[in-house]
């Protein structure tokens, strides 16, 4: 509509002579221009959207058009350059980076100095980013990655005065103070390193952290009377300083008192100044090397439970403590309770469910109730519907299990389980001596693994014992005596095979052999076929 609207007044004005013929001309291309313009920005955000979908080789094609188009324009080749690295080719995605960058050098600098970065041609890295910074005046994150690079080539002066324009946009803050303090130790300046530390300070007394901060300080630079008398003042002052006590534990820690650093430590968490990440964040940070010493370890677990109750990770944690401790019990507990927290998330289903079967005094009830739930929030899942089989089978609700196991065959989803579901079914038709339907699941379970033994195996047997086709049962049974020469129940089976085509000289040597190498289980029916075997040899 707009495009007709432009032409009727161009034609209105032009009415007329040579000059209307001209004016046609310039509607022409101006359409021709908009349409061009039209096309270029429908495959650009074509090429986005596939990109975001995982369809890299169709985003790949549009972008390629998107340059064809317009190729000049920035954002196509630093998306070209983008998908280019994916495929690990440094040389053309560094190429598409630095045209990017050469149109518009404030605002495609960052991936371009990266990778310059990591090729470690920092001289030319450093180039753009103080081009950067240069038209970004009121962004710290080109000075910061400029920072790094000065750092990384051991210009510590042009360092320090980044971060005096850092420190310009963004004040003294803590981070900021640790940077400084970080750089003038690195520049061999200690006391303008520990002046940076109380500047910090003078304006912020209250932050317990950097209070105590400057006992590290101290301890860090072998002065550990001082760094000492600074903890301990602190708490003297602040009890719950929990960084006091952290630094304490750190302390005790490094001489091997693992019994005080853990006191410490233990305080420290329970302490009412952290928020709940940060008792996660210090616990985990020393857990390894305070497990030995920590008798406190679930008490403090247990603390973090009650105070946050609502929060997953506490209880995470305290899972993770009793299967570690052989607690199954109180594992499963915990596990209930998360269960009914977040009863939507699937993956805590699974889980739950690899607790309970690790405990062997688990019920088949309470395994159910686990398998159900999981089962309940995804029917489709290849892994629910395999548990979901085999415990209808346990149940002995044998309509139903074939009824979900049957209908899996139809859907995709993880292979492992899919070749569980059709060895189940198979081992229940063999069972029953369904013939067609057992020889059908072994056959769908080959197709997902060819070489799976325990299948070839049964189906070979299956083959042999209900006039099936010898020679392809010899082929099969002939594979899983290969891959485990001493397996007594292969044996047995090729054993017999042999015997059903007459070879009774190679059936009794393998029957010979399944008998020496057979277990208590396996004696009564090899006892069977060694009878029927070595009596019809002789």
């Amino acid at each position: 509509m707009l495009l007709l609207l432009v032409t009727l007044s161009c034609s209105a004005v032009c009415a007329g002579g040579r000059r209307a013929g001209k004016c046609k001309a310039v509607v022409a291309e101006q359409a021709t221009k908009e349409t061009h313009s039209s096309q270029f920005l429908y495959a650009f955000y074509a090429a986005r959207n596939s990109l975001a979908l995982g369809e890299y080789d169709k985003g790949m094609a549009l972008l390629l058009y998107c340059k064809q188009l317009e190729p000049q324009d920035a954002a196509t080749l630093q998306s070209l350059g983008y998908l280019w690295q994916g495929l690990q080719q440094t040389e053309t995605a560094l190429d598409y980076y630095r045209r990017a960058w050469e149109l518009e050098p404030g605002a495609y600098w960052a991936n371009y100095s990266a990778m310059l970065y990591s090729l470690e041609n920092y001289a030319t890295a450093a180039t753009v980013l103080e081009k950067a910074a240069e038209l970004n005046p009121k962004d710290t994150e080109p000075l910061e990655a400029l920072q790094t690079i000065y750092v990384q080539t051991d210009e510590l002066k042009k360092a320090l005065q980044v971060q005096d324009k850092i420190e310009a946009l963004e004040g003294i803050t803590a981070y900021n103070t640790m940077e400084r303090y970080r750089l003038h130790v690195l520049s061999g300046q200690p006391k303008k390193a520990v002046q940076a530390v109380e500047r910090y300070l003078q304006d912020n007394p209250d932050d317990l952290r950097y209070r105590v901060f400057m006992g590290d300080v101290y301890l860090q630079s072998g002065k550990t009377e001082e760094a000492l008398a600074i903890y301990f003042n602190e708490l003297e002052q602040n009890p719950q300083n929990p960084y006091a006590l952290f630094s304490l534990g750190d302390y005790c820690i490094q001489n091997e008192d693992y019994e005080r650093a853990a006191d410490y430590v233990t305080r420290g968490i329970l302490s009412e100044e952290l928020s709940w990440s940060e008792k996660i964040q210090n616990l985990t940070k020393r857990y390894q090397k305070l497990l030995s010493s920590m008798q406190k370890e679930e008490e403090i677990l247990l603390q973090l439970v009650e105070d946050f109750p609502l929060e997953d990770t506490p209880y995470r944690l305290l899972t993770e403590y009793y299967e570690r401790t052989g607690n199954h019990k109180a594992s499963e507990g915990v596990m209930q309770t998360r269960l009914e927290l977040q009863p939507e998330k699937e993956e805590l289903w699974e889980q739950a469910l690899d607790i309970y079967l690790a405990d062997t005094t688990s019920t088949n009830e309470e395994i159910s109730k686990i398998i159900r739930g999981g089962y309940a929030l995804d029917t489709t899942s290849m892994h629910w519907r395999y548990w979901m089989c085999r415990m209808l089978q346990v149940e002995q609700q044998y309509d139903s299990m074939i009824h979900i196991g049957e209908a899996s065959m139809e859907l995709t989803g993880d292979l492992r389980y899919k070749l569980g579901i059709c060895i189940l079914l198979g081992d229940m038709y063999m069972f029953w001596e369904d013939t067609d339907n057992t020889f059908r699941m072994y056959e769908a379970a080959l197709q997902i693994d060819p070489q799976n033994i325990y299948v070839l195996n049964n189906y070979a047997y299956s083959l042999a014992t209900h006039g099936g086709d010898l020679k392809k049962a010899e082929r099969m049974s002939q594979k899983t005596i290969e891959q485990e020469p001493n397996n007594a129940t292969y044996l047995d089976t090729y054993a017999w095979i042999m015997y059903l085509q007459g070879q009774n000289v190679l059936a009794k040597f393998y029957i010979e052999k399944a008998k020496y190498n057979m277990s208590e289980q396996e004696s009564e029916e090899i006892e069977e076929h060694y009878e029927v075997i070595v009596g019809n040899g002789e």
